[in-house]
């Protein structure tokens, strides 16, 4: 009876014995399935990330080349025929080409830091060039313009710019110095008379002769740009008081050409 009794008391202890191993190889087997797909599916991931990267790359270069393709054509076409512009270092630049503008210029590539990641931004009739984190009419700028091929430059300004305004306050003045454009390139701005040396004064009159065009300390450089050779268009160019070089000490607003 006694021998009964301990025999059926340690079957439970055996059948926990055997259950333990049991319970441990289902536990490793899980671990090393779940290991093995957790590999598998990192290897899938690493190897998609790998032929994405390739293929972005590959689209970059891509884009690279139909830029440099696109800068090399048009500037054939349109530039100048000595090709005044070939000192530029086009695998450090950008050349922006408005062909429904009539326009050309160049920039320092999008991702040059120095530079302060330069962007462009169109609207209308107007280019601006800023900073790429700050609002585009932060930057400077070019606007194009219309006119009669038989008005001189002066008339164009006035008809647009000046009507109505008295003469001994605003006037057109044609620029003699205009040597870092080609021959046949004219510069010009409007003036105004100041009178007083009141900054009050100062800015009225400013308002009076066309605020957005006058040339003056306050707004930094800016004019209007000519080209005999394109008689129908002439362009407006806002500066301001600092220079965006594209190439060395070459600043964007001179290699702006009419195409």
């Amino acid at each position: 009876m006694d021998n009964e009794s301990l025999s059926q008391s340690n079957e439970p202890v055996a059948c926990s014995k055997n259950i333990v191993p049991v319970v441990l190889s289902v536990l490793i087997t899980a671990l090393i399935i779940g290991g093995a797909v957790y590999a598998w599916q990192l290897s899938v991931l690493n190897q998609t990330e790998q032929s994405l990267q390739t293929e972005i790359t590959t689209l970059r270069n891509q884009a690279k080349e139909l830029q440099f393709n696109l800068s090399t054509t048009t500037r054939q076409k349109s530039t100048d025929p000595n090709n005044e512009l070939s000192y530029l270092n086009t695998s450090n630049s950008r050349y922006i080409v408005y062909e429904d503008l009539g326009i050309s210029f160049f920039l320092p590539l999008e991702d040059t830091p120095s530079y302060g990641n330069i962007k462009v931004t169109r609207i209308d009739n107007k280019i601006f060039i800023h900073e790429r984190y700050f609002d585009h009419d932060t930057g400077q700028s070019i606007e194009v313009f219309s006119k009669n091929p038989n008005q001189s430059i002066e008339d164009t300004i006035k008809l647009r710019f000046l009507v109505n305004k008295d003469e001994d306050l605003c006037w057109v003045e044609i620029l003699s110095d205009n040597s870092e454009y080609p021959d046949g390139y004219q510069k010009a701005k409007i003036n105004f008379f100041t009178g007083y040396p009141d900054v009050n004064h100062f800015i009225e009159r400013s308002k009076y002769c066309t605020e957005d065009y006058v040339t003056s300390s306050i707004q930094g450089r800016r004019y209007f740009l000519f080209n005999q050779n394109s008689p129908d268009t002439y362009v407006f160019i806002y500066i301001g008081k600092y220079f965006i070089p594209v190439n060395e000490f070459i600043p964007w607003h001179e290699t702006v050409r009419f195409l």
